[in-house]
């Protein structure tokens, strides 16, 4: 049984008119089953949009209100479902699925993709990083905090990341996440700033990543 489906896009935001794709990764483990996509509003069902073969050739038989503004192809790894010309009414979470048969039949999701689509005027966050205070400075730690205020859509996805001293990027855990109104913070506590030379809290929208600088202690 195949594990899971990759939709690695989280959220996604476009503009009235504009146009989106959702991706999913791994659908070479579908096999010649059908891999379908579904969407899903706030307070309601999911809704069957269309399935795609193994070919890709796609089909429509769900009578989904709005199936003529959905298009899909499928690549031997990958499934792609997209929308020329977004409106308001598509904001949804859209995910992919494909089924097995064992013993029962079982459906494989992938965790969705949010999307937002606005007729209003896109604000990037205004993000920060600051030191926290914290009791492990006397052994050598520190947290940190990265703050993300400002934007609308509101929502944010936080990541931490060091580079090292050949200049390699790594990722590491954010170990706690506060949301509030307009306002989202990601904390990373009890780092050790002896291995430690620059650390990204870079969001989900498309802003200049926000960086810290702390130096090596000897």
């Amino acid at each position: 049984m195949a594990a899971d489906l990759d939709q690695d896009q989280l959220s996604l935001t476009r503009r009235v008119g504009e146009t989106v794709s959702f991706s999913c990764g791994r659908t070479n483990q579908c096999g010649s089953n059908y891999v379908f996509w579904y969407q899903k509003k706030d307070k309601e069902t999911f809704k069957a949009i269309l399935r795609i073969t193994s070919g890709g050739s796609p089909g429509k038989p769900y009578n989904h209100p709005q199936e003529n503004d959905f298009t899909a192809a499928r690549t031997q790894s990958s499934c792609e479902l997209k929308i020329a010309t977004v409106q308001v009414s598509h904001s949804a979470s859209y995910y992919c699925s494909f089924s097995l048969t064992v013993g029962n039949l079982v459906f494989i999701f992938g965790s969705g993709t949010k999307l937002y689509v606005t007729d209003k005027d896109i604000v990037k966050p205004v993000v920060s990083v600051y030191p926290a205070a914290s009791r492990a400075h006397l052994g050598g730690k520190t947290s940190l905090l990265c703050l993300a205020s400002g934007m609308f859509p509101p929502l944010v996805q936080f990541s931490w990341k060091r580079q090292e001293e050949d200049g390699n990027l790594v990722d590491v855990s954010s170990l706690g996440l506060h949301i509030s109104l307009f306002t989202f913070c990601s904390s990373l506590k009890d780092f050790n700033i002896h291995s430690l030379i620059l650390l990204e809290c870079p969001t989900a929208q498309q802003i200049p990543i926000t960086q810290l600088s702390l130096h090596r202690s000897d």
